[in-house]
């Protein structure tokens, strides 16, 4: 169980602007984890490194539903 959540806006690596907008979607139980996982989906996606520094801003991020 947990919240959907949708980010849709810019992705930064080392606060180098690397896609202006990027849209992802995940499940969980706080925006904070959601920021996490939406960060490691963009570096699983992308070919990124685990240790890449992603960085993902809260403000773009919204609430579309909550998983059961």
């Amino acid at each position: 169980m947990g919240t959907v959540y949708r980010y849709t806006g810019p992705v930064m690596k080392f606060d180098s602007l690397i896609c202006p907008k990027w849209i992802g979607e995940t499940t969980a139980v706080s925006p904070k984890k959601a920021l996490s996982n939406l960060a490691y989906q963009f570096k699983k996606n992308n070919g990124l490194v685990a240790g890449s520094k992603i960085t993902l801003q809260e403000r773009y991020l919204e609430v579309v539903g909550y998983a059961m």
